[in-house]
C-alpha cells in the first residue's frame, strides 16, 4: 500500500506538470511568469468597477502585491488585500494604481511611469520629448514593484500627448 500511495502521487505530479503544461499553451502565458495560479473572478467589489473579488486566497498561496493577469498573460492588476478564500484586486486602469512600465527596443528602452485613468485606460507618462514614442509601441512592466515581474506586457501605445512647453510626453 506504501508504494502505490507513491506510486499515486507521482502520477499526480506528473498529470499536474501536464496539465500545467497544456494550460500555459492554451492560456499563451508568457514564458517569463514564474508561477501562476488560476482564479475565478467573483465579480466586483464593494461597488467598484476597478477591484476585482477573486476567487482564491491565503489558503491557495495569494499574497498581497502579487500581479493579477488576463488569461494571455498581460497586466491587468495587482492584489491588494488578501482572506483566507478570496482576495481583492485593483485593476491597473483605477486611478489609484501606479506602476513602472518600459517600451523596449532592439538597441535601448525608454522608461516612464504607468498610471490608471480612473476605470478608463493607462497612461505611460514621464516621457522625455526628445525619446521616440511611436503609435503601436508595447509598454511592459519594468519591474520595479514588488509582486510585479519584468517583461509583463501592459499594452500598446494608441496616442501620443505633448503638451506645449513640457518636457515631457505621455
Amino acid at each position: 500500500a506504501e508504494g502505490a500511495s507513491v506510486l499515486v502521487c507521482a502520477r499526480g505530479k506528473e498529470a499536474l506538470e501536464e496539465e500545467n503544461a497544456v494550460l500555459k499553451k492554451t492560456l499563451k502565458i508568457s514564458e517569463n511568469v514564474k508561477s501562476y495560479l488560476v482564479a475565478p473572478v467573483l465579480g466586483f467589489a464593494m461597488q467598484s468597477r476597478t477591484v476585482l473579488l477573486i476567487g482564491k486566497g491565503e489558503k491557495d498561496g495569494v499574497e498581497k502585491g502579487q500581479a493579477v493577469l488576463s488569461p494571455e498573460g498581460a497586466l491587468v492588476g495587482q492584489v491588494t488585500a488578501v482572506h483566507p478564500s478570496v482576495s481583492l484586486a485593483r485593476l491597473i486602469t483605477d486611478s489609484q494604481s501606479k506602476f513602472s512600465g518600459v517600451v523596449m527596443r532592439p538597441s535601448s528602452s525608454l522608461s516612464g511611469v504607468v498610471t490608471g485613468v480612473g476605470g478608463l485606460g493607462v497612461q505611460l507618462k514621464l516621457i522625455p520629448l526628445q525619446e521616440p514614442l511611436e503609435k503601436g509601441d508595447l509598454v511592459m512592466t519594468a519591474g520595479q514593484e514588488i509582486g510585479i515581474q519584468r517583461g509583463l506586457p501592459i499594452g500598446r501605445v494608441e496616442n501620443i500627448v505633448e503638451m506645449p512647453g513640457a518636457p515631457l510626453k505621455q
